[in-house]
């Protein structure tokens, strides 16, 4: 992936949109992986370090299509994580939103390794990088590729979540350990299990929290393989 990085006036305005919007990044992986991401951080496949690692991570967002790392918006995606395995399996890594500011990143308003959004992408990665971009993610209403209007006041969706569940920003680059900001635990015998093993990390904040796993308030209103359409999407892009 190509790296677009924001400057100047379009990074004053990132920053005020992440503050007003309460965005969170959320990256799930299974428990077992945690012991090596609290170490090396999140290791996109394009990173030297990836091939470097001793047990390449195993049902993560690194092993999306594109490879790099993938970032859920205020909510994890519960859809995908259904196909992986027990809910229980996983934790929740939340990122500093602050990332954004530092690092380069993409916003998909689905699920970035459709291939709707592969193509669209490599047609125009620009069209996928900045606050206009990101703000497209809560428009007041979007259409779906089955030709239904989402509104967000009828969904009830509350600030710092984007109208499609599957929404996403994707970066390229090492996410250190030091940009976690919490772990989350679905239970706290998982929580206990994994504190007894005394690994050594920075992570000062972890927490239990099974209503962190919940499907999303609106997740009934979305039927199989419903998402956002991105042609609609990129219409309010111009």
């Amino acid at each position: 992936m190509p790296r677009i990085q924001l400057l100047g006036r379009h990074l004053r305005l990132l920053e005020k949109f992440l503050d007003k919007m309460q965005i969170r990044l959320l990256h799930a992986t299974r428990i077992e992986n945690l012991e090596s991401i609290l170490e090396h951080g999140l290791v996109p496949i394009s990173h030297a370090k990836f091939s470097k690692l001793q047990s390449p991570l195993i049902n993560d967002s690194t092993r999306s299509l594109h490879g790099a790392n993938c970032l859920s918006i205020g909510w994890p995606n519960t859809k995908t994580l259904a196909t992986w395995g027990p809910i229980g399996s996983f934790a929740i890594i939340e990122v500093e939103r602050t990332i954004l500011l530092r690092k380069a990143w993409f916003s998909f308003p689905t699920n970035s390794s459709s291939k709707e959004c592969l193509d669209a992408y490599a047609k125009n990665p620009a069209a996928f990088c900045g606050v206009d971009a990101l703000a497209n993610l809560f428009l007041d209403s979007a259409v779906t590729n089955t030709g239904r209007e989402v509104k967000r006041e009828t969904l009830g969706i509350p600030i710092g979540l984007p109208n499609d569940p599957q929404a996403e920003v994707v970066i390229d680059e090492l996410i250190e350990p030091w940009w976690f900001a919490k772990v989350i635990f679905p239970t706290a015998a998982t929580l206990d299990q994994f504190t007894s093993l005394g690994i050594n990390h920075k992570v000062e904040n972890l927490v239990c929290d099974p209503r962190a796993f919940a499907p999303r308030l609106d997740s009934r209103t979305w039927s199989r393989g419903e998402r956002v359409s991105l042609a609609d999407w990129q219409r309010s892009s111009v």
